[in-house]
This record gives structure tokens, C-alpha cells and sequence, in this order.
């Protein structure tokens, strides 16, 4: 069967690699925001860094979810165009056998 929607797999996939991409970022500048230093003693702002992995998590969970819905509307079309193929074969079958 032909593959449609090309732009929309496209589209799906770049919101894939920019999930990834927000949650490896996320996760070093999380750590480089947590870590601060302070005087003479360098400290891990070990909340700050829970908090922004927190956040970081959901926002990437945003976009694979984005990506997905996108995958699953399109798996959708093509399960739908598939039965109505088979249906419009059945009936087809079913009325040269009446005549």
C-alpha cells in the first residue's frame, strides 16, 4: 500500500529528535545551573536541579507525545483506507456472485 502524509511522518519525527533534544540539553543545563559557585566552596543546589529535571521531563514527555498522536493519526488513516478498500472488494465479490 502507498504511503501518504509524508510531511506529517516528517513532522512527527523532527518532534521525536527535538524531545531528545530538550531532554539531553535540559538535563546538562540543569546541571550546570545547579551547580554554583559560591565564595571558596563550589555547591550543588541539589532541589534547583530536582525541580528543573522535573520540568525538563515533562517538556520533553510534551513533544514525544506530540510526535506519537501525529504517528497514530496517520496509522489511523491507513488502517481506515485499508478496510474501506477491503469492504469495497468484498462487495464487489458479493455482487458478481448474485448476478
Amino acid at each position: 500500500m502507498k504511503q501518504r502524509y509524508r510531511a506529517l511522518r516528517t513532522i512527527s519525527k523532527v518532534y521525536k529528535y527535538i524531545g531528545m533534544a530538550v531532554l539531553v540539553f535540559g538535563i546538562m543545563a540543569a546541571l550546570l545551573v545547579s551547580y554554583q559557585i559560591g565564595g571558596y566552596s563550589p555547591r550543588f543546589n541539589v532541589g534547583l536541579f530536582v525541580a528543573a529535571l522535573i520540568g525538563i521531563i515533562f517538556s520533553s514527555l510534551a513533544f514525544f507525545a506530540i510526535s506519537e498522536l501525529i504517528h497514530l493519526m496517520v496509522s489511523i488513516e491507513e488502517n481506515t483506507r485499508a478496510s474501506t478498500q477491503l469492504l469495497a472488494r468484498l462487495v464487489r465479490n458479493q455482487q458478481g456472485e448474485n448476478q
